[in-house]
């Protein structure tokens, strides 16, 4: 297994190890670099669909890889180039010898020798046949990957303008939506103005900022301990367009080519383009390359199944099945049958079949052979149809990368745009914000204080009601614990009074917990003094909150304080019923023989509290508080004569099986026990007998209580049964007996009314003393609970005062630390600060400095100008050379202006310019050193010639004549040598002084590169502690908002645990109270049947209390959630106003790099103009001397040459003179032609310097406008 990646530009599969598919995208693009020699700046790799591949991503990530779909790759280097690539020709080694090999086996005899040998040149041809096939397969394959490749890049191109698009409509929307609010935002300036001045007048509240302050100081402690760890997460997802140009922003990952060129040069397709393009889709696809890309008809010799359309292709899958099938046609049979003929004439071993098979073996090669030649016909074919899709592909891959190259520079025009707008539209939305900040200010504070004044009378009422509450719920607990010890045994707990063991709900029995205690201190006098220094515009805001009314509360209060009293003043029944208790134990212990009768008495007492009207109002309908005990045991000894004795009405007596709710008033505690203020759960709990805890059923036993009664009752009533048909049958029988019995019975009945009312005024005494009793009871008892809650409620704000104490001093100590810390680090901050601006100043005073120097070397280069110009001036026997030297300068100052436009490349140019001078120099040296010799030839011959006529004329002149001449000469040869010998000292003593410039130029020079080394050296010491500050900055930051961060996870986390405090505390409260309940269960013995309906109700109660629990529940979860979010605002302000810290930094840094690559800038120039002048008048030194030294020999040369002439002139002139003495006439024509000669030489000569003053004033010209040139850039930079 391989994995392929397919070269697009050639055509050309590159193979690689499978353990690259393993590896990034990036290891993938170092493989091709080392192995096929492609930069990786010039890859771009592109899956089927048009997917670029990200150099972080797998390569087996990538559906792609396969020889049937590999992965696609573009070298940019070979699309940027304009060549078109070149695709390879392959020749196969047995391929051209075939010809040959045919030739000579026909050349062969007909012999067994040669069939074989034909036989085996069949099977060659066949090889080789199948090798072409082979690789025309491979080819048409290859234009087929092409295409694909061409479709993927289209399918990317799609994508590109998908984006475009999409990029296109949102910035409409933006820009439109912000030409819509043009208006709003300028009213909201013009609010901005009016409200920035509102909040200059309102003074900021000290404890505002007091608040921030600690806060701030808390953030700083928490970073300076926890290091922060900085985390960031970069989606490494590039795009093709990245990969391509590096400089442009990311428009879509899938773009591939728009970084390719800046400037794309079609070609003109070649005329061996065997393509017919199809004009109307390539108008519409391809633009660019409309008018360079024609249409060119197809030569003879190429097939038509070649002529196919880039984006069009027809049948290109069948061309490996037509050149398969074709080559099995001509090669396959044939060379069956060659095997078959040998293997036949091997067999047979007939000699005379030979001839014949000879024969037709020929004809078969010679088939082959034609086959052979269509087979490289083909693959010639096949190859140049590779070329011309690929110089095709080439033209549209440029034409691809123009448009995604503008695309992605209007995308990236576009992204500025609409980040502009969206910043400009958030920026507008903070000027609303903050033009609403002074009423905002002015309603929090307002907020505040009323928040403040109604938590203290809130807790007032709230302290007030617990203290109530608690009171009245330990006295109703007292007076239940009394009496469930004294009907703790009592038999009718279980038939008649259910409900007995209940206990009313603990309700206002514990203070509200503390809330709004983050609230800044805002007191009254500060809304007055707000009030006083405010501007009259918010005024209307700062009124006096006025709280709701709590005088309802305060009376319900007194109410509820009314009810405890009452409760606690019903001590006479608590009194009795401790007396009953006393009277029980006596009872128990005595053993009287009147056993039969008390429990009579007590039953008769019973009756009458459960019936009589004349009772106690405290006793009455409101419920039975304490019946009287019966001992069980003495019931066992009732008979129906026993009843006899007494008066009353046996047929009101109730019977215990039936469940008759009597509907009886609950006692005024139950009454108090449900105040409308119930709000907690309450707690009934089933009091088990002591005696049988375990039996289900109390009834079925026959020792029981209940089933005492029922036999009293059915006893009862068969006595009266009896007595009353006892009375009637034998009334009639014994009227006799009854008259005598009559008196007896009379005289019983007075007996026993007389017992009867002694034992009425005994129960009704009884009675009374167990009122007092009761009512004793119930007051120690609401006494005692009262004192208990009391100290409980003290040590619990005791624990709170510690606590709250212990928190103070810690946040306190933790506050004065970070108020050190936070003060030192200000400090280092603003020395840092101090520090930059001195840098910064010493910068600029260095700039000014260096500036001056400028200046002042501008001026020493006018004047060493002006001396140059001087030295120039002296040279005025150099006529043709400074005209040529004049070309060369415009010449330089044409160099000088592309060099201004070119100024990359200044270095090199410069170089090169100074190369090309001086051999200019040297050639025009030496043109000119012609130019003088032809001229000195050509005035020589003339001189010659005119003094050939001269002395023709001069021969006549007399001998006077010829010693004035000889005087004239003798003396202006002295005047030349004296002012030559002048003009040679004066130029001495100007090239001293130059010698002596140059070197205070040169110190000068030394001088200015140490200051630079020493500025250089204090700039990247400047730049090290830049980068060190900045970095070091950047660290705080992050550490601020880690722990900030970090504070704010831990001020959760000690919500969430006050949250599981509270909860657990709750939990266990729940606990002891269910401990409790359990104790007191054991206490409690009988059951109250009216209390039923009372417990449906507490029920009720009880699920609208823990509904109302929910509720508090869900407003405290909001709260938090509240005080989340306005930390979170909070941090969000430090955040900004770290980010502008971190902007304004930012800008210093940007400052200072401005000022340091203006620095650089002047460096650079100010060094280029030092070298240029250097440069320059090393260059102008070089010429004047060697222009001097020449000039001052050719002079010296011309001159010992005229004065040698003209003396030999002057000797044969003489001579001829002397011998034609007699011919004086002719004197005056040659003092004449002297004449004419000298004026014709003045007039050179000032025609000569005339030239010179003109050539200076050019050069002084050019001079001056460089200078200004040079100013001007100064100036920009």
């Amino acid at each position: 297994m391989k994995l392929y990646v397919f070269l697009v530009n050639t055509g050309t599969t590159l193979t690689f190890d499978t353990e690259l598919a393993v590896q990034n995208v990036a290891d993938l693009k170092q493989a091709i670099q080392t192995k096929y020699k492609i930069a990786i700046q010039h890859q771009v790799l592109v899956v089927n669909g048009g997917e670029c591949m990200a150099a972080d991503r797998k390569v087996c990530s990538y559906s792609a890889g396969t020889d049937t779909n590999p992965i696609f790759l573009f070298n940019k280097e070979m699309i940027l180039c304009e060549r078109p690539p070149a695709i390879p020709k392959t020749t196969f080694s047995a391929e051209n010898e075939m010809e040959l090999k045919v030739e000579e086996s026909l050349m062969m005899p007909a012999v067994f020798h040669t069939v074989a040998s034909r036989t085996q040149l069949a099977v060659e041809m066949y090889e080789i046949a199948k090798k072409l096939c082979s690789f025309c397969e491979g080819l048409v394959h290859d234009e087929h990957l092409q295409h694909q490749g061409w479709a993927a890049i289209m399918a990317n191109l799609e994508d590109c303008t998908y984006s475009y698009q999409k990029l296109l409509f949102k910035f409409e929307n933006v820009y439109s939506s912000y030409l819509q609010s043009i208006d709003d935002i300028k009213l909201k300036l013009t609010h901005l103005g009016a409200a920035v001045s509102i909040m200059a007048k309102i003074p900021l509240l000290e404890c505002l900022t007091r608040h921030s302050y600690r806060e701030c100081l808390e953030r700083l402690d928490s970073s300076a301990e926890q290091g922060g760890a900085e985390s960031e997460d970069t989606e490494n997802e590039k795009s093709a367009e990245a990969m391509l140009s590096p400089e442009m922003l990311n428009m879509n990952k899938r773009s591939v080519l728009a970084s390719f060129c800046k400037s794309v040069e079609y070609p003109a397709v070649d005329g061996r383009v065997s393509e017919k393009v199809n004009e109307n889709r390539e108008s519409s696809q391809n633009p660019s390359v409309q008018d360079s890309d024609t249409s060119v008809e197809l030569k003879e010799n190429d097939l038509p199944s070649f002529n196919v359309s880039l984006l069009d292709w027809i049948n290109v899958q069948d061309r490996p099945n037509d050149v398969e099938s074709l080559v099995r046609k001509c090669f396959d049979s044939m060379s069956r049958g060659f095997l078959a003929n040998q293997k036949r004439a091997e067999n047979l071993k007939d000699p005379s079949v030979l001839p014949d098979l000879c024969l037709s073996h020929a004809n078969q090669l010679m088939i082959m052979l034609t086959n052979h030649r269509k087979l490289l016909d083909i693959k010639q074919k096949c190859t140049t149809a590779k070329q011309e899709l690929a110089n095709n592909l080439q033209v549209r891959l440029k034409w691809c990368c123009f448009v995604m190259l503008h695309a992605d520079q209007d995308g990236e025009k576009l992204q500025a745009l609409l980040r502009l707008v969206t910043e400009l539209l958030e920026r507008v939305k903070i000027v609303e914000k903050l033009s609403n900040v002074p009423q905002m200010y002015c309603l929090a504070v307002v907020e505040v204080v009323r928040r403040k004044m109604f938590v203290k009378h809130y807790r007032e009422w709230a302290g007030a009601l617990i203290k109530d509450g608690k009171h009245l719920y330990d006295a109703e607990k007292a007076k239940r614990e009394s009496f469930g010890k004294l009907f703790r045994k009592s038999f009718l707990r279980n038939r008649l009074f259910r409900g007995l063991e209940a206990w009313p709900p603990s309700f206002c029995t514990r203070k509200p917990r503390r809330f709004d205690g983050e609230l800044p201190d805002i007191s009254l006098s500060d809304l007055q003094f707000l009030q006083s220094f405010c501007p009259s515009e918010v005024q209307p805001l700062l009124r006096v909150p006025i709280l709701c009314d709590f005088e309802p509360l305060h009376q319900h209060v007194l109410a509820l304080h009314n009810l405890v009293k009452a409760a606690q003043s019903l001590d006479e029944m608590s009194q009795t019923i401790t007396d009953l208790l006393n009277e029980q134990k006596a009872s128990n212990s005595q053993a009287s023989p009147q056993s039969v009768t008390t429990p009579r008495m007590e039953s008769t007492t019973g009756i009458t509290m459960a019936t009589s009207p004349k009772t106690p109002p405290l006793l009455s309908l409101q419920g039975p508080l304490c019946p009287p005990v019966c001992p069980p045991g003495p019931l066992e000894e009732l008979s129906p004569d026993s009843i006899d004795a007494h008066t009353f009405d046996f047929e009101t007596i109730a019977h215990p099986g039936i469940d008759q709710s009597l509907k009886q008033g609950s006692l005024d505690l139950d009454s108090l026990a449900e105040s409308p203020e119930s709000d907690f759960m309450s707690a009934v709990n089933e009091f088990v007998i002591e005696e049988n805890p375990i039996s289900p059923n109390v009834i079925s036993d026959p020792q029981s209580p209940e089933m005492m009664v029922e036999s009293l009752y059915s006893s009862v009533i068969n006595a009266i049964d009896s007595r009353r048909m006892q009375d009637t049958n034998i009334c009639t029988k014994e009227e006799t007996l009854e008259n005598s019995a009559v008196n007896v019975y009379v005289e019983k009945c007075r007996d026993v009314a007389q017992e009867s009312r002694l034992n009425l005024i005994n129960i009704k005494e009884d009675l009374c003393h167990f009122r007092t009793f009761v009512e004793k009871e119930q007051y120690q008892f609401s006494s005692s609970l009262k004192c208990t809650s009391i100290e409980i409620r003290d040590i619990l704000e005791k624990v709170k005062l510690s606590l709250e104490k212990t928190l103070k001093d810690k946040h306190q100590k933790e506050l004065q630390s970070l108020k050190t810390e936070y003060e030192s680090r200000l400090n280092t901050l603003v020395e840092d600060g101090k520090e930059n601006l001195k840098k910064i100043t010493k910068l600029k005073c260095d700039l000014k400095s260096l500036e001056d120097v400028l200046h002042d070397k501008d001026n020493e280069f006018a004047v060493i100008k002006n001396e140059k110009e001087a030295v120039v001036i002296l040279q005025n026997q150099k006529d043709q050379k400074l005209l040529e030297l004049e070309n060369q300068m415009k010449n330089q100052t044409c160099e000088i202006k592309e060099l201004r436009e070119s100024r990359d490349r200044v270095s090199e140019s410069l170089k090169k310019l100074n190369f090309e001078n001086d051999e200019k120099m040297q050639v025009l040296q030496e043109e000119f050193q012609t130019l003088e010799k032809d001229h000195l030839k050509e005035l020589e011959s003339n001189l010659v010639v005119r003094h050939t006529q001269e002395l023709e004329e001069l021969m006549a002149k007399h001998n006077d004549t010829l010693e004035k001449l000889k005087k004239e000469n003798r003396h202006r040869v002295e005047q030349m040598q004296k002012s030559h010998a002048t003009d040679v000292h004066a130029k001495e003593q100007q090239v001293e002084e130059l010698k002596a410039k140059v070197s205070e130029l040169s110190d000068l020079r030394c001088k200015l590169e140490v200051e630079l080394a020493l500025k250089e050296a204090e700039t990247d010491e400047m730049k090290l502690l830049v980068e060190e500050s900045k970095n070091q900055q950047q660290d705080n930051l992050k550490n601020l908002v880690d722990k900030e961060t970090e504070m704010l996870r831990n001020e959760i986390d000690r919500l969430n645990h006050i949250i599981q405090v509270n909860n657990d505390e709750y939990q266990v409260g729940l606990a002891e109270l269910r401990t409790l309940m359990t104790i007191e269960k054991d206490q409690c013995i009988s059951e109250l049947i009216d209390r039923h309906e009372e417990e449906t109700n507490l029920l009720r109660t009880e699920l609208s209390k823990v509904t109302c629990l929910h509720e508090k529940a869900f407003e405290a979860e909001k709260r938090l959630e509240d005080q989340l979010t306005e930390l979170q605002g909070k941090l969000e302000l430090e955040v900004s106003t770290l980010a502008q810290q971190k902007e304004e930094n930012l800008t210093l840094y940007e400052q200072q790099k401005k000022y340091e690559a203006t620095i650089n800038k002047l460096e650079e120039e100010k060094e280029l103009l030092v070298t240029n002048h250097e440069e320059e008048r090393k260059l102008l030194l070089q010429k004047l001397t060697c222009e001097k030294e020449d000039a001052v020999q050719n002079a010296r040369k011309e001159f010992e040459l005229q004065r040698e002439a003209v003396e030999n002139e002057l000797l044969k002139k003489i001579q001829q003179l002397e011998m034609q003495v007699n011919q004086s006439s002719t004197e005056s024509s040659a003092s004449s032609l002297v004449s004419e000669l000298q004026e014709k030489l003045q007039e050179e000569k000032v025609k000569f310097l005339e030239q010179l003053e003109e050539h200076e004033k050019r050069k002084n010209e050019e001079m001056q406008n460089i200078r200004t040139s040079l100013t001007a850039e100064q100036q920009v930079v």
